[in-house]
């Protein structure tokens, strides 16, 4: 039995599935498989894990689901996995030739601290070879970003405790998460097990080892469309579970402030308007001062265009998610 089994959930990932695999076969690490579940890929990703299925048939397994949720696609990985440890991957993500040594054996030396540590995640760099992906990062390592989410954890640098991390570069003690298994539900999946695994008492953590770098977004419209599906993930996180995070009310209240505020100037009445204008610009212009000071970045400078684009294509995908759900009733 293999002592880890790396697993990957995939749909249309033909431009980045063989960096991948070519990435995870060349770790350092010796006694592991490498388990995927495609989702009925239509762009040719099918086929490419065929080919290195067959090539390398003790080490690659890989299954094609039509259940159509990425959460259902995730159980269905577990149940094919055999090892002592799931480690958790993005086909967007490079893994270093060491990241799976080191993702072990760091979990290992945490667990005899924390006994009831049964997750952790790595850290994970994001690729910035554009313009573009240097300043949207630049924004996401914000607080104010970020909304608290651990997706950006490029400044950690030692081990800590956390509610959740992201299923782009982890690993779990797989006789736990067999048990509690992920929300059957598409997106927001991996959120809603690290909260059930939190509310029944186990603990997460982040390391600063193990480290990928990550492909994540490609460009603005990529950010907008991704803040968009985040959105609508969270509405459906919300009805199946009961769970959100914070920043999710508050940019529904930010969202429909303004469209009050809209329709009211559409009346003659501009106060609420002009009074979001002016307060947002001051004090995005000296949050904008401040980290460009912090970080050495006068990108910073443009928050104010920056982050009403963010919380507005955030707040879309909530309400398209909630007309979508009042449709079906």
């Amino acid at each position: 039995m293999p002592r880890a089994s790396v697993g990957v959930i995939v749909r249309n990932e033909k431009d980045s599935i063989r960096k991948l695999l070519d990435a995870l076969l060349s770790q350092d690490f010796k006694s592991y498989e490498i388990i995927v579940v495609d989702g009925n890929s239509t762009d040719g990703t099918k086929e490419i894990l065929a080919e290195y299925a067959k090539r390398f048939p003790k080490k690659i397994k890989y299954f094609v689901s039509n259940l159509g949720k990425s959460g259902s696609d995730r159980n269905l990985l577990l149940s094919k996995c055999s090892g002592k440890y799931i480690c958790v991957i993005d086909a967007g993500a490079i893994p270093r030739s060491n990241w799976l040594s080191e993702l072990i054996s760091e979990f290992e030396k945490q667990r005899r601290k924390y006994p009831k540590l049964v997750g952790m995640g790595g850290k994970t760099t994001f690729v910035r070879d554009t313009w573009q992906k240097r300043i949207i990062y630049s924004f996401l390592n914000t607080p104010i970003g970020s909304g608290g989410s651990r997706q950006i954890n490029e400044a950690i640098s030692s081990f800590t405790l956390t509610d959740s991390f992201p299923n782009c570069n982890g690993i779990y003690l797989a006789s736990v998460i067999k048990k509690v298994k992920y929300p059957e539900r598409h997106g927001a999946e991996d959120f809603g097990l690290n909260h059930e695994l939190i509310r029944r008492g186990y603990l997460l953590g982040l390391s600063e080892k193990a480290q990928v770098e990550h492909n994540y977004i490609e460009s603005f419209h990529d950010f907008l469309k991704k803040m968009q599906s985040y959105g609508e993930m969270q509405v459906r996180a919300l009805r199946q579970s009961r769970q959100f995070r914070w920043y999710v009310p508050v940019v529904f209240f930010y969202g429909v402030y303004h469209i009050i505020a809209l329709v009211l100037a559409l009346f003659g009445v501009f106060f609420p308007i002009l009074l979001s204008i002016y307060s947002q610009l001051i004090f995005f212009f000296f949050f904008g001062i401040i980290y460009s000071v912090k970080k050495r970045n006068p990108v910073f400078l443009l928050s104010f265009l920056f982050y009403p684009a963010q919380y507005f294509a955030y707040f879309t995908g909530i309400c398209k998610e909630l007309l979508r759900c009042n449709n079906k009733k």
